[in-house]
């Protein structure tokens, strides 16, 4: 289980980002790709989402409107962005189509 008191540990998963369930278990949304981008550059770069601040892994909280402005971001912007943190938010928007428990909340361990 990642989550352990209230603390989301990630350090026995592969480097990337999880999809946090309401059973507190992660699914992989995203394998890390090398280079230079993270999770918390969705909210410096569009502006979207809310940092969570538990301890432990770094995590964004986005809802169903984000989501869909994140996908119209990368499909306008993404030129102006590494092509992995664009597969990142890619594989974020794809990760929850069909599933109406938002928000959703990422972590990362990369």
């Amino acid at each position: 289980m990642a989550v352990t008191g209230g603390l989301i540990d990630l350090s026995d998963y592969d480097p990337g980002v999880y999809l946090l369930g309401a059973d507190g278990s992660p699914a992989l949304v995203h394998l890390y790709e090398e280079g230079d981008y993270k999770l918390s550059d969705v909210v410096e770069f569009y502006e979207l989402g809310e940092l969570l601040e538990e301890d432990g892994a770094p995590g964004l909280e986005l809802d169903e409107k984000e989501i869909l402005q994140l996908a119209k971001a990368v499909a306008k912007f993404g030129e102006d962005h590494p092509p992995e943190f664009n597969a990142m938010c890619t594989a974020i928007v794809e990760s929850v189509e069909g599933n109406e428990d938002a928000p959703y909340s990422f972590y990362s361990n990369f």
